[in-house]
């Protein structure tokens, strides 16, 4: 899942006791927010047997940016694309740039279900690393969401320490889990900064940062697709990236995070939804029950 979506649940707006008008909409435009990431990711795995990393990345970095930046510019906005503090927004791109490489990595050896499983434990890393970069305290109930949180990774991912030879912990697993190290690097940077930027800044520095992550990609893994389907389904990834950032934008604006924030989990059916209908890929159990463990585990430490 994108990391620019993931991290939109740290944003901060105060939440009444009751839904207000607008806010329903809000939590639709989420929702289907994550369908368009969804999407993207589901594009990434049908085509990453036949087109390199390098390739991919280009299409998501330089192409969602080319249909970006004209619509943010027709709508007046263009001012709000320069960066306050272009090193802490490119910093910040670089993390979520080598994060997005690694995560589409990860898919091609990973179902999608098990892939946002991986994903999910964002919250439970930013509790580890609010201790060590910013001096808080992990209480008990923390440190058993934690614990917790990584049970459910290795069910899901079917680790038997017992037997570990025949277990499907993989590179592909371990990319997913270093891409939700660097999402949640990148948000623990914004609280350390303390710095007030744009939406537009922060996505454009992203996809920009991204864009740099393919350009050196691209000479060991070089631009290899060329039947007319593969370009189609490319270009879909850029527009997939494009319209998840414009719809989590509009939710944001319509809802606080706080009401979105539960609905992040929604993205779980849609990865089970186009597994099923591309793939014929039906979740496991180990894949639901420790998707389970881990969205339990990361509701306790986003409440705490």
């Amino acid at each position: 899942m994108s990391g620019e979506v993931s991290e939109a649940a740290a944003g901060r707006r105060p939440a009444g006791s009751s839904l207000p008008r607008g806010e329903g909409a809000g939590i639709v435009a989420f929702v289907v927010a994550l369908g368009f990431a969804g999407c993207m990711d589901a594009l990434v795995k049908l085509v990453g047997d036949r087109a390199g990393l390098g390739e991919v990345m280009v299409w998501r970095s330089f192409g969602a940016l080319a249909l970006l930046a004209p619509v943010l510019i027709l709508a007046g906005r263009w001012r709000r694309l320069v960066p306050r503090r272009w090193g802490f927004v490119f910093l910040r791109g670089a993390l979520l740039g080598i994060g997005t490489a690694l995560f589409f990595y990860g898919l091609g050896g990973l179902t999608l279900p098990v892939a946002y499983t991986i994903t999910f434990t964002m919250p439970l890393m930013l509790s580890a690393m609010a201790v060590v970069f910013l001096g808080e305290r992990l209480g008990r109930r923390n440190l058993a969401a934690i614990a917790l949180g990584f049970l459910g990774v290795m069910v899901a991912l079917d680790v038997r320490p017992w037997d570990f030879d025949d277990s499907v912990l993989s590179w592909h697993a371990a990319a997913a889990l270093l891409a939700t190290a660097l999402y949640a690097a990148a948000l623990m940077l914004v609280r350390i900064a303390d710095q007030e930027e744009t939406t537009e800044a922060m996505v454009t520095g992203a996809l920009l940062a991204g864009g740099a992550v393919a350009l050196v990609l691209l000479p060991f893994d070089p631009l290899t697709s060329s039947a007319q389907g593969d370009w189609l389904l490319l270009a879909g990834i850029a527009l997939a990236a494009v319209l998840s950032q414009l719809a989590v934008t509009q939710a944001f604006r319509w809802a606080p995070a706080t009401r979105l924030a539960p609905f992040e989990y929604t993205v779980m059916i849609w990865g089970i939804l186009f597994g099923v209908l591309i793939w014929g890929d039906w979740p496991s159990l180990g894949a639901c029950l420790g998707g389970g463990l881990v969205i339990v585990a990361s509701t306790i430490a986003v409440h705490r």
